[in-house]
């Protein structure tokens, strides 16, 4: 394969992974009636849903297909939510909706995916799965209640056919808890602290496709990287 092909190729490959990892579902709302609700959180720069393909799936009763799919619509800017209802929601959901739709209609045993050009994001249950009423059990379930995000989970869980238990991301709340629609918070990570599904700084990446080019050319990623400027990435973590 041509080297700089690869290497092009490379770089539209990785840098296309970062907008997908910002974004989550921060919260979950299966009340009453049509109170329902999800919402989602974007820790990175802003994102045109519209133009860049994001949507919901409903993947119901154990569904391997999504039963229905309705297309996002509007941006999120960093560190805010959008919130989506059901347009016949309780007034306190549609106060904070930033989009409405009747479809938008799911159980507890209806497994919802987020959706970037067909590809999951992120996910609340299991696709190919019924687990009969509901995922968890008492409030920590998405039957009947509402669902929050961890504040130290800030990526997305895009492994949408492994076993899903909403306790270890979520904290569960009682039926028709609306007050926490339309904010969320995420801890920081530490100084120095790199999550392992994160996406390395660009300077890092750079980093890396010259490694990897030096493979191709040379066999000898070391003498390439040797040519290359440091200096400019001085203060940029190197992740190799």
């Amino acid at each position: 394969m041509n080297p700089i092909r690869f290497l092009l190729t490379a770089v539209f490959l990785l840098l296309s992974t970062s907008t997908n990892a910002t974004l989550i579902f921060s919260e979950y709302v299966e009340g009453s009636g049509y109170n329902k609700a999800l919402e989602i959180f974007n820790s990175g720069s802003a994102i045109d849903f519209s133009s860049d393909g994001y949507a919901i799936g409903i993947y119901a009763n154990g569904a391997n297909t999504a039963s229905y799919t309705f297309n996002l619509t509007g941006v999120l800017p960093q560190n805010t939510v959008y919130v989506i209802g059901n347009s016949r929601a309780n007034e306190s959901i549609l106060s904070v909706a930033d989009q409405l739709s009747g479809s938008l209609n799911f159980n507890g045993d209806d497994a919802i995916m987020l959706m970037h050009n067909g590809e999951i994001v992120d996910r609340i249950g299991q696709i190919g799965f019924d687990p009969g009423a509901e995922w968890g059990t008492d409030e920590t379930s998405t039957q009947d209640n509402t669902l929050r995000r961890r504040a130290d989970t800030v990526i997305g869980d895009a492994d949408a056919y492994n076993n899903f238990d909403p306790a270890q991301q979520w904290i569960g709340f009682a039926p028709d808890s609306f007050d926490g629609l339309g904010f969320h918070n995420i801890d920081p990570l530490p100084a120095g602290d790199v999550q392992s599904a994160s996406v390395p700084a660009p300077g890092s990446l750079l980093l890396v496709l010259i490694g990897m080019l030096g493979v191709l050319l040379t066999g000898r990623p070391i003498a390439v990287l040797q040519k290359f400027n440091l200096k400019q990435l001085s203060g940029v973590p190197i992740i190799l």
